[in-house]
């Protein structure tokens, strides 16, 4: 005897389809601040580094020459 199959159990596919779509762009969001976040963290940092047009003159090494006897 077989029995009437009714319909399945459980959320629909579409909604977990939709669900999951939330979820997606959710993270896609959360990932694009925290990339804005540490991007302004890099800037910041380089501000605070000093002057960007400042021209530096490389070390130079003073010699010392040897008394002559």
């Amino acid at each position: 005897m077989r029995h009437a199959v009714g319909r399945a159990r459980g959320t629909h596919p579409l909604d977990r389809v939709q669900r999951a779509q939330t979820g997606l762009a959710v993270l896609a969001i959360t990932a694009l601040l925290s990339a804005l976040a540490v991007a302004g963290l890099i800037g910041l940092a380089q501000l605070r580094s000093g002057d960007f047009g400042a021209q530096t003159t490389p070390p130079t090494v003073q010699t010392v020459q040897p008394a002559v006897r």
